[in-house]
């Protein structure tokens, strides 16, 4: 998770929708990837859907740079919109960036 990242390595921090997302950033050389805890909430009124959020509050303040990597879908695009207003991170800080895949 988000707690557990190295911000040694570099301070950037990678938080994908979903796991696979984040391992295969990961594979690619990138440091400090980590997914969202179960993939996309279903809702923002959950009181536990952005628990994890909280819980790595002091990584996320320390990080230089968020990107935000999340699915060109629906659910994709509403986590990344909800992650930015739940984090209370300045804007200037997040990059937004969406994985589009394709299905042969």
């Amino acid at each position: 998770g988000i707690d557990k990242v190295d911000l040694t390595k570099s301070e950037d921090l990678i938080i994908t929708e979903g796991e696979i997302d984040a391992l295969s950033i990961a594979d690619c050389g990138f440091d400090n990837v980590t997914s969202i805890p179960n993939g996309a909430a279903g809702s923002a009124n959950s009181d536990t859907a952005y628990s994890y959020i909280w819980n790595a509050k002091e990584k996320i303040e320390a990080a230089k740079r968020i990107i935000l990597a999340g699915d060109a879908d629906k659910p994709g695009e509403a986590t990344v919109v909800v992650w930015k207003i739940v984090a209370e991170v300045p804007v200037e800080r997040i990059e937004q960036s969406f994985i589009i895949t394709t299905t042969q």
